[in-house]
């Protein structure tokens, strides 16, 4: 096995590799913008009829430049194409090339890393543990992805993070991480501290309606989004959007399974929603409004009747219909979706605290679940500092 730094002519190195490939390259990458780089690729994937390819970037605003790379045209030449989620930073830069060469380092496969920044790679030739552990690590991180087949259509349902790394994005949700760590090691105040000392620029008690359309928040739950926040003096309203690919649950105001606000740094003070409306599939709508007290279920193929597996806290009769915990009925609504389907509905709030207006805010989904640590949904929105 040999290893050799670079620090100059990287694309050169890279492009040769590549040229060389056989049999697959598997290229992990934040951002690629580079397009000779691109190219070699595409040529590859024709003129090698047998080689595997696959790529997975980061869906920002970066790679999909004005003027970026047609991901498409890889997709059509019969290269594998994955997008990173947008709330998790895929910030990778290597290749793995026939299962014996892989190079790696801080050079993405961009014209500025190329002509501008001090950048680095190290050369790894010769089948060894270190090159399976990138094989390894590669095939984790596309584990969970499905590969795109049209990019356009992606984007359409997931668009691209706006500015991932800046300090709004970055430094940000590091402090939020911060905070996170003196908590669990039984600093709590401290962390407070830390979290209240981030400097806001707009002066609190004069804003009272604004929309949030990039929300910056972490998840629990990785294919449940929040798309946007308006607030209206007392109202919040948040977009809430999931993809059906295993049925959905949606629990309307007065039931178990119903979303609640709650303050980030106290969980004692909460808000519980009292409408969903606007409950679309594919953006069609297919209810203007839930009834309160019903539980909505979101079935794939054929009609669910049989609730003994259920998740959403309720019990079963004798007749494997669900009830409360007084026994009683709960009306559920059953209502057919496809496996590609996307479900979005705007979950509404009411508030007389300006902490929720201003605050860091958890978005819970199950009345009953407000003091848990982990949930399905989207928390750490800050609703002053995510302000356009």
């Amino acid at each position: 096995m040999q290893i050799l730094p670079y620090f100059e002519n990287i694309e050169e190195i890279v492009i040769e590799d590549l040229k060389a490939a056989k049999k697959e390259i598997l290229i992990a990458v934040a951002w690629f913008t580079n397009k000779k780089i691109f190219e070699m690729l595409i040529d590859k994937l024709k003129s090698e009829t047998n080689i595997v390819v696959k790529l997975v970037v980061i869906n920002d605003n970066i790679n999909n430049r004005i003027n970026g790379l047609d991901f498409q045209k890889f997709i059509s030449a019969g290269g594998i194409f994955y997008y990173a989620e947008k709330n998790i930073p895929m910030h990778n830069k290597y290749v793995v090339i026939d299962s014996k060469t892989v190079i790696t380092g801080s050079y993405n496969y961009t014209y500025l890393a190329e002509s501008t920044n001090e950048e680095n790679v190290i050369r790894i030739d010769g089948s060894s543990d270190i090159v399976q552990s990138y094989i390894e690590n590669f095939n984790n991180i596309v584990s969970k992805k499905q590969p795109i087949s049209n990019v356009k259509d992606y984007l359409e349902i997931f668009p691209p993070c706006v500015d991932m790394f800046s300090y709004k994005n970055y430094v940000i949700k590091d402090i939020y991480q911060e905070a996170e760590s003196l908590k669990r090691f039984g600093n709590a105040d401290e962390a407070e501290k830390l979290i209240n000392s981030i400097p806001i620029s707009i002066e609190n008690n004069r804003i009272h309606s604004y929309v949030i359309n990039n929300v910056i928040y972490k998840q629990w739950k990785s294919t449940y989004y929040v798309d946007k926040i308006e607030v209206d003096h007392k109202r919040i309203v948040i977009k809430f959007r999931t993809p059906l690919s295993d049925g959905c649950w949606l629990g309307a105001p007065n039931t178990r399974s119903a979303w609640v606000l709650r303050l980030s740094m106290n969980k004692e003070v909460q808000e519980y929603c009292y409408n969903i409306k606007n409950v679309c599939i594919n953006d069609n709508v297919i209810l203007k409004q839930v009834r309160k007290g019903y539980v909505y279920y979101f079935y794939k193929n054929s009609l669910l009747t049989d609730f003994s597996n259920n998740s959403c806290g309720y019990g079963v009769n004798e007749n494997k219909q669900l009830i409360d915990s007084n026994g009683k009925l709960v009306p559920v609504k059953q209502l057919k979706c496809s496996t590609n389907d996307i479900l979005t509905c705007e979950v509404c709030f009411k508030t007389e605290r300006m902490e929720f207006i201003n605050g860091i805010v958890d978005l819970i989904e199950g009345d009953g679940y407000e003091q848990d640590d982990n949930h399905w949904n989207a928390f750490s929105i800050n609703m002053a500092l995510n302000r356009e």
